[in-house]
């Protein structure tokens, strides 16, 4: 997978013109549902424009080390080592810092996409905070924070192979292709593919034949 399941966005219309958010709009994930005390290992903390150098510097490590996972030869994320990028993303998206133990150890960026779903856009943690569970306890902690029923998708090209496994891993299920790219999605038990095609989630796909 890529790192921690971080989704590179070059090759995804997701960080692009889909999805956009004005720096004021209704987020789902801004309503900071409030929880019981959570046992997550991970904290979900929006990031703030000083919060932006230690993202690039976190996201730059992540992608760089994501180079002996299968991506070497294919593009890195747009701005994943800028600080002026991820500043910019405060704009259209909901930029959170992943947070242990008091430390930054990552990020992650939501969109809500044309349908009103979810979209986890990007996620990316330290190479140091890889291989122990926390990848997944972040994408929960996540969604954990969004109001109850709220639907997810993630997009991943099919090439980054450490992503393509890690998010069946935390619930999500292959719901189509579309430009090289594999789509994921949680969907509540009650709302099946077709259903979903209805509410344009993978009407712009083609089916995977896997």
């Amino acid at each position: 997978m890529s790192p921690a399941g971080a989704i590179p966005a070059s090759t995804s219309p997701s960080l692009t013109a889909r999805g956009t958010l004005g720096a004021t709009a209704t987020h789902p994930l801004l309503a900071w549902r409030s929880l019981a005390k959570s046992s997550r290992m991970i904290q979900v903390i929006r990031a703030t424009a000083n919060d932006c150098a230690r993202l690039a510097e976190l996201s730059k490590a992540a992608f760089t080390d994501d180079l002996d996972y299968g991506s070497r030869g294919h593009p890195y994320p747009c701005g994943y080592e800028s600080e002026r990028w991820h500043a910019l993303a405060l704009r259209w998206g909901c930029v959170v810092r992943l947070v242990r133990r008091g430390e930054t150890i990552g990020g992650a960026i939501v969109i809500r996409n044309g349908s009103g779903w979810l979209e986890l856009a990007r996620l990316w943690l330290a190479p140091e905070a890889q291989g122990m569970g926390l990848g997944r306890e972040a994408v929960w902690a996540i969604e954990e924070k969004a109001r109850p029923g709220v639907r997810w998708t993630v997009d991943t090209p099919a090439w980054a192979k450490r992503a393509v496994h890690f998010f069946p891993q935390c619930g999500y299920g292959r719901a189509g292709r579309a430009d090289g790219a594999i789509l994921f999605a949680k969907i509540s038990a009650t709302v099946s593919l077709c259903q979903a095609s209805e509410l344009s989630l993978v009407s712009m796909l083609t089916p995977d034949a896997s």
